[in-house]
């Protein structure tokens, strides 16, 4: 796996990961953390945040670091998910965030995508797309006017940590579907988002328990989650959304180095408006492409000698290929914490030996991840 230079490091953005971690996915963090330690993207810190009966204890990587839930321990009436990613968003230190459930992973190259991602459209965030097991799942394009029916995408998205904590984050009384209310709250303030090819992480299902009971739930739980945003006439009042300069931005992604290619073939995507599909022949090459809207042909490999002539219509832009399924990292690995106790060994006295002999004893402890029930 290729990563990003070193060299590159200091101009990029921070982004900040923040996995929570309630008691039923205590056996699954480890190979979340793990995912965000083997990023091509370096400049990255990783919060975990604590909500669950059993200490997780510290990890070896210094870029993460585990924080207690205000809830830890407790009961509470409040939405557990939405105040533990709370939590860690009060903590967090990057000009981005990204919010990873604990029972699911990145890709390698999942932060890289989206920073490429951000840099390509005007938009406030950047969503892509994800694995639920090995199958490709792509969310619709970017709506506002779906957001007061349901959530259009996951909640591993790329946010500027601004915006997030100008909105008060996620709703912590929301009944359900506490990440709903997070991207609702982005849209009622005009905080919109862009769809950027992936995918760009692995929705694990078979481990998904919070996910399935907001599924349960049903119309009902949806209706009462959003009730507290709709107007007198039921309705949700959003606000335009407008353009988000990032030119210092873009300046800094550009040290990422030239979009990767793949079998030697640039990946490019029509972003014009033109539904259906068209017919576009090279002048030069005399290849013919079949581009349009429709998701069948929206992405095209072109041969790098031929791309010039598709950007130059303004419609096409250059994007990373997509992102094959990878398999899950091992857990990351967690610190070891030695304490050198010195210990003395009295031996009985047996006459008629009058010498007492005296020992050190090193104690090791290491601290693991607790096991399945």
């Amino acid at each position: 796996m290729e990563r990003i230079s070193p060299d590159a490091m200091s101009g990029l953005p921070k982004v900040s990961i923040v996995i929570p971690c309630g008691g039923s996915h205590h056996q699954y963090v480890g190979v979340a953390v793990a995912s965000c330690v083997w990023q091509t993207y370096p400049n990255l810190e990783v919060i975990v945040v604590d909500d669950g009966p059993v200490a997780i204890g510290d990890y070896a990587d210094s870029r993460v670091k585990v924080i207690k839930s205000r809830n830890h321990g407790t009961t509470t009436t409040l939405n557990r998910p939405a105040c533990a990613r709370n939590d860690g968003i009060a903590h967090a230190t990057g000009a981005f965030v990204i919010f990873l459930d604990a029972d699911d992973y990145l890709l390698p190259k999942g932060v890289e995508v989206l920073m490429r991602g951000h840099a390509s459209h005007d938009k406030a965030y950047t969503f892509s797309s994800h694995y639920a097991g090995t199958r490709h799942q792509r969310p619709p394009d970017y709506d506002q006017k779906l957001y007061a029916k349901f959530n259009i995408h996951p909640i591993t998205c790329l946010i500027p940590l601004d915006a997030v904590r100008a909105v008060g984050g996620f709703d912590e009384r929301a009944p359900g579907w506490e990440d709903w209310t997070l991207y609702l709250r982005l849209a009622i303030a005009g905080y919109c988002g862009a769809y950027y090819r992936g995918p760009i992480f692995v929705y694990q299902v078979q481990h998904s328990i919070v996910h399935h009971a907001d599924v349960a739930g049903g119309q009902e739980l949806m209706d009462r989650v959003i009730a507290p945003y709709q107007n007198e006439k039921g309705e949700v009042a959003m606000a335009c959304c407008g353009s988000s300069p990032k030119t210092a931005f873009k300046t800094a992604v550009a040290t990422l180095g030239e979009v990767p290619t793949m079998d030697g073939m640039q990946t490019l995507e029509y972003i014009g408006d033109q539904q259906g599909s068209f017919i576009l022949q090279h002048p030069v090459s005399k290849r013919t492409y079949k581009a349009g809207r429709n998701a069948s042909v929206r992405y095209l490999n072109v041969p790098a000698e031929d791309v010039a002539y598709f950007l130059a219509f303004g419609t096409f832009r250059v994007v990373m290929p997509e992102t094959p399924y990878t398999p899950p990292p091992a857990p990351a690995e967690l610190a070891e914490v030695i304490n050198a106790v010195a210990v003395e060994v009295i031996e009985p006295v047996v006459e008629p030996v009058a010498e007492v002999q005296a020992t050190t004893t090193t104690v090791k402890t290491t601290l693991r991840a607790p096991k399945k029930a």
